[in-house]
C-alpha cells in the first residue's frame, strides 16, 4: 500500500505500490520534480515530472514525463493503472474532463494535442495544434470544449467530439 504526504505547496511524495515496480514517485503542481524507480535491469532510472493532475471525483492522478511518457496511479495506493509512451518530446501539460474519462496531452516541442480514453485505451484526438510549444490546455465545464494555449502566442479552441479547431 502507497503513503503519500503534503511535502511542500503543490507537492506529492510516496512510494509506489508493488503494481508500478516499487519506486518513488514524485508529482508537483508546478516546475519539476525526479521521478526514481528501477528498471527490469535492477538500475535506478530518473525522469523529470513536468505535469500533474489529480481528478478527485475519481482519484486518479496522471503524470507526464520528460521522455514523452504518461502514467495514470489510482489513488491513495498510488495503484499504477497505465503507462504509455506518446511522443519523444516533453508531456508538458495534461488535463481531465469533469467525469475522468478523457486524459488530453499537450506534447511540448510538437505543439500536439493528443486525447486519450484510458478505459478503452483509445485515441480520442490527435491534432497538431501549435507551431511551437503548447503550454496550457484546460476543458470546458461541460467537455464539450478544449483550450491549448501555446509559445505561438495562439489560444485555440477545440470541438472535444471530432477535434476542429
Amino acid at each position: 500500500r502507497g503513503e503519500w504526504k503534503v511535502r511542500q505547496k503543490h507537492f506529492l511524495w510516496g512510494n509506489a505500490g508493488s503494481g508500478s515496480g516499487g519506486g518513488v514517485v514524485a508529482a508537483r503542481k508546478k516546475g519539476s520534480a525526479i521521478v526514481g524507480n528501477k528498471g527490469s535491469d535492477g538500475q535506478q532510472r530518473a525522469l523529470e515530472v513536468r505535469c500533474s493532475y489529480f481528478h478527485r471525483a475519481t482519484s486518479l492522478l496522471t503524470v507526464g514525463f520528460s521522455n514523452g511518457t504518461f502514467s495514470l496511479f489510482e489513488m491513495p495506493d498510488m495503484t499504477a493503472l497505465h503507462t504509455l509512451s506518446i511522443s519523444q518530446s516533453d508531456v508538458r501539460t495534461v488535463a481531465v474532463n469533469n467525469s475522468g474519462e478523457w486524459l488530453a496531452f499537450g506534447v511540448a516541442a510538437l505543439g500536439q494535442l493528443l486525447v486519450w480514453e484510458w478505459q478503452s485505451e483509445t485515441y480520442v484526438l490527435k491534432q497538431q495544434g501549435h507551431s511551437y510549444d503548447m503550454n496550457a490546455l484546460a476543458f470546458s465545464p461541460h467537455g464539450t470544449v478544449m483550450a491549448t494555449a501555446g509559445d505561438d502566442s495562439k489560444v485555440k479552441l477545440w470541438a472535444a467530439n471530432n477535434g476542429f479547431c
